[in-house]
């Protein structure tokens, strides 16, 4: 999972105002293969870092929908 900050530049849903990066931002989840380096899914979230809660729901459910398309698949999940 790579967090990226997008900037908005109006008002916009979810745009929350991010110190870090200094004005208000969308955070954009990507999840990537790791072998492949190929893009699996990208989130748009509130801009701010997601708790932990909140990215294990969105990992549960990322390897829920793989393993039932992909069964055999064996996943190492790894961060960094």
């Amino acid at each position: 999972m790579d967090p990226t900050a997008i900037r908005t530049y109006v008002q916009q849903e979810l745009a929350l105002f991010n110190s870090h990066f200094g004005g208000y931002r969308l955070m954009a989840l990507h999840i990537y293969e790791g072998q492949s380096g190929k893009l699996i899914a990208t989130v748009i979230r509130p801009g701010k870092n997601p708790e932990k809660d909140k990215i294990i729901s969105l990992l549960e459910r990322l390897v829920t929908r793989i393993l039932a398309r992909f069964p055999s698949t064996a996943l190492t999940l790894r961060a960094e």
